[in-house]
């Protein structure tokens, strides 16, 4: 019985006969092309199951036949295959809809299982995992991670610990992708076709968070209209990620002790006990340990969650993988404003990599799409709004000026300058409430939802 028709695109008639005899090899069956032009027109015709698709080709190269693919309304999952140098177009592809890619010279094995990832139903998993590229979950993560030997060791981490159902405590810095680390786990466990449910305890009230986590009856208390599910009955089967773990109520620590212990939770209310089959990720931005000798965090909590640890580096201790992720970044923008790739000068690169980030690779993210908006041609060091990049005194007068004779519209400059001030205030005010999301708004007089909005913006979520 077939495993499905792959469609293999390549100018090399050697790597078209190899994996022609792997993929028959394992019950597939195959068709090829030689060019980009060729491919659009067997997958409009064959409508394959799967479409290897080499990325440099002469004529019409891959990424031109996946957006000709695309704009035919052909839907079958594309494997990209590209040269280490080409990470850039891949990540390229993945935003135009491939769904995953390899990297010469690949394993056999790798590919193949990555063909049958790309055969299986993904309808349950991609409604809860949302739109986040492929690339964050199942592709190479040393494209939204970096390719340094600390980051190397964070993925083999995940690799050997995500197929287990060990719980696991990930630990790093606010921007070092601590969710990034939870989603990925998610999906390259045996539970990725099911929930993958995150919830952030820093946001919710201490009067509310066990009826959200654990559900509650009718009438349990003031509010409570209806009987609700709680977010771990929600993620029964899949995967249940606590944010930020440390500012968990000591209430709500006994009751997720038991969800540990005992794979049953209690809604509030309710004497009745409920199974869950759930897999439980936390992760924190600070030392557990001094919640505990604090008295504020469970000691036998601790050390259920930490059964597996993974430990993120901060950015500025891993500085060679700056340049990979800012590069993408700026990829990942100009795709979004729909202009084409923009050069980062080499100048502008060496300010990136002397910066601290006490954001992190989300403050990058930002920086670099700050950039990506007002830089006419390339990114060079005036686009950054780096203190590096402008000098201790800032963005000021001077070089807003000279932004204005460059005919950057003062709305734009008000926004930049307000922008930085903005920013540094809220990252004080999280700083000063240690991470506590909700007294840092109460701090700024402003409401949850707005704090939010400008962590995100700002990349300090």
């Amino acid at each position: 019985m077939s495993q499905g028709k792959v469609l293999i695109v390549d100018d090399e008639r050697d790597m078209r006969w190899l994996l022609t005899r792997v993929l028959q090899a394992e019950g597939f069956d195959v068709l090829t092309a030689e060019d980009g032009d060729e491919a659009v027109n067997v997958a409009e015709r064959d409508t394959p199951d799967v479409i290897l698709l080499d990325i440099r080709m002469p004529r019409v190269d891959g990424l031109t036949a996946l957006e000709q693919m695309r704009d035919r309304g052909l839907a079958s999952p594309v494997i990209m295959v590209t040269a280490v140098g080409e990470i850039g177009s891949a990540v390229r592809a993945l935003r135009l809809g491939a769904y995953d890619y390899a990297v010469k010279p690949f394993d056999n094995n790798d590919l193949v299982a990555t063909v049958k990832r790309a055969l299986e139903p993904r309808g349950a998993a991609a409604a809860v995992v949302g739109t986040r590229p492929r690339v964050e979950a199942g592709g190479d993560l040393r494209l939204v991670m970096g390719g340094s030997p600390a980051i190397a060791r964070v993925i083999d981490q995940i690799e050997r610990v995500a197929p287990t159902n060990y719980t696991v405590l990930v630990e790093g810095e606010t921007g070092t992708g601590k969710e990034l680390v939870a989603r990925a786990l998610h999906h390259r466990s045996g539970r990725r076709d099911k929930p993958f449910v995150t919830v952030d305890c820093g946001a919710i009230p201490d009067t509310l968070i066990e009826a959200e986590l654990f559900g509650h009856e009718k009438g349990s208390f003031t509010g409570a209209h209806q009987r609700r599910q709680g977010l771990i009955p929600v993620a029964s089967g899949g995967t249940f990620f606590l944010d930020e773990v440390g500012n968990l109520p000591l209430g709500a620590q006994a009751k997720l002790l038991r969800v540990l212990q005992e794979h049953e939770v209690r809604a509030v209310g309710s004497r009745e006990p409920i199974a869950v089959d759930v897999r439980i990720i936390a992760a924190t931005n600070s030392a557990l340990e001094e919640h505990v000798r604090g008295g504020t965090f469970r000691k036998d909590l601790f050390f259920r969650l930490g059964e597996f640890r993974i430990g993120l580096p901060p950015l500025r201790h891993r500085r060679e993988d700056i340049p990979l992720l800012a590069r993408n970044f700026c990829l990942e923008a100009c795709t979004d404003l729909g202009r084409p790739p923009l050069a980062i000068t080499a100048a502008a690169m060496e300010t990136l990599v002397r910066h601290d980030w006490p954001g992190n690779a989300r403050e990058l993210r930002n920086a670099v799409r700050q950039a990506a908006l007002f830089a006419p041609g390339q990114i060079d060091p005036r686009h950054l709004s780096l203190a590096e990049a402008r000098g201790e005194s800032g963005f000021g007068l001077e070089q807003a000026w000279q932004e204005i004779a460059r005919g950057v519209p003062l709305g734009k400059i008000v926004q930049q300058l307000s922008g930085t001030v903005e920013r540094a205030l809220v990252a004080r005010a999280l700083a000063n409430s240690g991470h506590n999301k909700l007294r840092a708004a109460e701090t700024l007089q402003i409401d949850y939802k707005t704090l939010f909005r400008k962590l995100e913006k700002h990349g300090l979520q």
